[in-house]
């Protein structure tokens, strides 16, 4: 059946108007799909701004070294091949040495001390701080006195406030002498704090004794001229005379903590409680001094 015109043209122009449709429908997803596409974008970078804009994790600020309030320098006496004074058991063997027990018991007073307190120790082992050997008075030998020499010069070095020697006593009289002394120089710039250190020590080591049960002899607390008929100091506290090369820059003691000659002292030297104690009342002392120097 042939269609008139009129009929052709409208059918022809549904079928443009039909595919015109298709085509616009065809380009307008992947319009929808890029605009999805971009608000998820949108959303993402939202998202990420919100982040990053919330409070930032702090950083720890860079910690500055904090210099300590006071220097002590803990000189423990002897060393090496210098034992000291010592005890000897029923056979005449030597069963303890004053070299070891000073330095277990400087060692102990970093323990106890204030924190805001350094200690420097002349020597933290078995060894002379003269190490290695140095001929500083320049005598052609090497000797004791370079050893004290060199304690010295570690407290200057360091920049002590303040220098504590130990040692413990001895006496051929054995059990008949016990006690405690300590001795200072007068005869320095710093003499009167030397003597107040002096008492300290001594009172604090009466009172770390009498903590173990222990009353200990209050024997002397004394310049060291008298402890001298020859009018010689102790080396290590004494003024820069004689032998010396450098005499020390601040004020300082030397304790002699119990006789290793009276048995009932010697065994408390070797306890290790007694040491701890002892370090402590060194400790209280020393912090006591700066407290009120």
């Amino acid at each position: 059946m042939q269609l008139k015109a009129p009929h052709f043209m409208i059918i022809f122009t549904l079928l443009i108007l039909f595919l015109l449709a298709l085509v616009t429908g065809s380009e307008n997803k992947p319009s929808t799909i890029a605009n999805t596409a971009t608000r998820a974008s949108l959303n993402i970078n939202e998202t990420a701004l919100a982040f990053n804009s919330a409070t930032p994790t702090p950083v720890p600020p860079t910690s500055t070294p904090v210099p300590p309030a006071h220097i002590v320098v803990i000189d423990p006496g002897h060393g090496a091949d210098d034992w000291g004074t010592f005890h000897s058991d029923a056979s005449g063997k030597p069963d303890l040495l004053e070299k070891e027990v000073v330095l277990k018991i400087g060692r102990k007073v970093a323990d106890h001390i204030d924190p805001t307190i350094k200690v420097v120790l002349t020597r933290t082992t078995d060894i002379s701080p003269n190490t290695p050997p140095q001929d500083f008075n320049h005598d052609g030998k090497i000797d004791q006195v370079d050893d004290l020499q060199a304690r010295i010069n570690i407290a200057n070095q360091n920049k002590g406030d303040l220098f504590l020697s130990l040692h413990i006593n001895s006496s051929e009289l054995g059990n008949d002498v016990s006690g405690l002394e300590t001795w200072y120089t007068l005869n320095r710039p710093f003499g009167l704090q030397s003597k107040k250190f002096a008492q300290l020590i001594q009172d604090k080591s009466l009172e770390s004794l009498n903590a173990v049960g222990y009353k200990a002899q209050n024997r002397r607390v004394e310049d060291d001229l008298k402890l001298d008929n020859n009018g010689e100091h102790i080396f290590v506290l004494g003024p820069n005379v004689g032998n010396h090369t450098a005499a020390t820059n601040m004020p300082g003691a030397l304790a002699e903590t119990l006789f290793i000659s009276n048995d009932h002292e010697a065994a408390l030297l070797a306890d290790a409680k007694v040491q701890d104690k002892l370090a402590s009342g060194f400790a209280n002392a020393i912090e006591e001094y700066f407290a009120n120097p």
